[in-house]
């Protein structure tokens, strides 16, 4: 009877063993043998895993494939409310600089008045008590203001760049942002399923332990061992379990609308074209591209922009020619109609006693001395994350290979393991340990690779290159 339940437990014993082979855009584990797309076996919604509503595979629609991402993606970097503010903020700015071109266009002005005029000169014979009406047009066209216009046209055309490198800038925040909701999805949905299949493993090989022990075979310290490497099974399902919630809300949150199945989610692959290939071709990259960068460098010329109109606005004259023409009736008690036609040059010279002019060159100075700063921090920033990015790339890939590994080994040792055991050899708790070692290791080493992804894209982010067309 001994060697049938040896027999028995061997067949029943060895975990699901996910496919090698399995398609979804990189190497490494994935947890469901013959599955396409990288997504695994969706989480079954009748299980619970421990709080929370499980995923189910059933309920989300879609199709799968790298295709249908970008499609997603698309929609994202279109109809998001940070892409419709950006556009409307660049749409204002190029408005803006509409406005401050027509500076150099003559202004003209109309006015228009009519009422009832009496004067009295003391001399009843030359008192009037006229209806009078005045119309006048004025056209005034600037010659020269010492640099202000020019200054005010030259600013709001930096800002108009500034808010185009925000919708840019925008834009692939949110491309990654999209990528990382995605494969954190994909990521939090393997985790999950492996912590289920570990679980259930556990619980299974426990309560053949059981009966052993009750027909006088087994060992009740394999038992209490066994519960033991459950509840902590089961703890890391719980975790895995809100971190399927915690992705599927961000996903939410992100392209309003409910998750995809999550076997419809493939592994993207890691970009080739415009990637740098080392740290050192990286910096030199961002320091020409990213579009932070450009705009501190805008912020540069915004400043200066304002030093030359402050300049120009509170303590240069300004030389305008100026065109009149006036149409009276009854007008000053003459009755009749009378014109009058004007045209001159004109200078105006702004100055304030309290010696505003000069308080407000040294606010636009000291407004520039701030960006100077400012933009120097920005560098500094660009540069950090940079070289953050390209090492997290590197520890990601070091991290899926080792742990790639460790899985590897581990399937090994478990199948020398269970051999062992048959021989009697190994105890129960041994297969069971290498087998819960197995899974983890096969979700960590699948986790993993969805780390190498996202890093892949951050670098690209951090370059100023992300676009749909690198998602592969």
């Amino acid at each position: 009877m001994i060697g049938a339940l040896l027999l028995a437990f061997s067949a029943v014993a060895a975990p699901p063993s996910p496919s090698a082979d399995q398609k979804g855009g990189g190497g490494g584990v994935a947890p469901s043998a013959g599955k396409k797309g990288g997504g695994g076996v969706a989480p079954s919604a009748g299980k619970k895993g421990g709080g929370g509503v499980a995923p189910s595979a059933g309920k989300k629609g879609g199709g799968g494939g790298v295709a249908a991402v970008v499609t997603r993606l698309e929609r994202l970097v279109k109809g998001h409310d940070r892409i419709v503010a950006s556009q409307s903020d660049l749409e204002a700015s190029r408005s803006g600089a509409a406005k401050a071109r027509g500076a150099y266009f003559p202004d003209l002005k109309a006015t228009a008045d009519q009422g009832r005029e009496s004067i009295e000169y003391g001399d009843a014979s030359r008192d009037t008590d006229l209806d009078m009406r005045h119309f006048t047009l004025t056209a005034t066209q600037l010659l020269w203001d010492f640099g202000k216009t020019r200054a005010e046209v030259d600013k709001a055309r930096v800002v108009e760049r500034q808010m185009e490198n925000g919708l840019r800038i925008t834009r692939q925040d949110l491309l990654l942002e999209g990528i990382s909701a995605l494969m954190n999805l994909r990521k939090a949905h393997i985790t999950l399923e492996y912590a289920r299949q570990s679980v259930d493993n556990i619980r299974r090989q426990a309560g053949m332990e059981e009966s052993r022990v009750e027909l006088g075979s087994g060992f009740s310290t394999d038992v209490l061992q066994a519960k033991s490497q459950l509840a902590g099974a089961q703890a890391r399902l719980t975790r895995a379990n809100g971190a399927w919630i915690a992705a599927s809300n961000r996903y939410r949150a992100l392209f309003d609308e409910e998750p995809p199945a999550p076997e419809s989610l493939p592994l993207l692959a890691v970009p080739q074209e415009g990637f740098p290939k080392s740290l050192e071709e990286l910096l030199a990259a961002v320091l020409r591209e990213n579009p932070q960068l450009a705009n501190a460098a805008l912020g540069r010329e915004t400043a200066a922009a304002e030093i030359r109109r402050v300049r120009g606005a509170e303590l240069l004259p300004k030389v305008n020619l100026v065109g009149e023409a006036k149409f009276k009736e009854n007008d000053s008690g003459t009755v009749g109609d009378k014109e009058e036609r004007v045209v001159k040059v004109e200078v105006t010279a702004p100055f304030n006693t309290g010696l505003s002019g000069f308080h407000a060159l040294e606010v636009a100075g000291r407004q520039q001395a701030a960006v100077d700063a400012r933009a120097r921090d920005t560098e500094a920033l660009v540069r950090e994350q940079a070289g953050n990015a390209w090492q997290s790339l590197l520890t990601a890939r070091e991290n899926a290979d080792f742990l790639a590994n460790q899985a590897r080994i581990s399937g090994e040792f478990l199948g020398l393991a269970k051999e062992e055991r048959l021989q009697g050899r190994r105890s129960l708790i041994d297969v069971l340990s290498g087998e819960t070692s197995l899974i983890n290791a096969q979700s960590d080493a699948a986790a993993a690779e969805v780390d190498v992804v996202v890093a892949a894209y951050s670098i690209l982010r951090v370059l100023g290159r992300l676009e749909l067309a690198a998602i592969r």
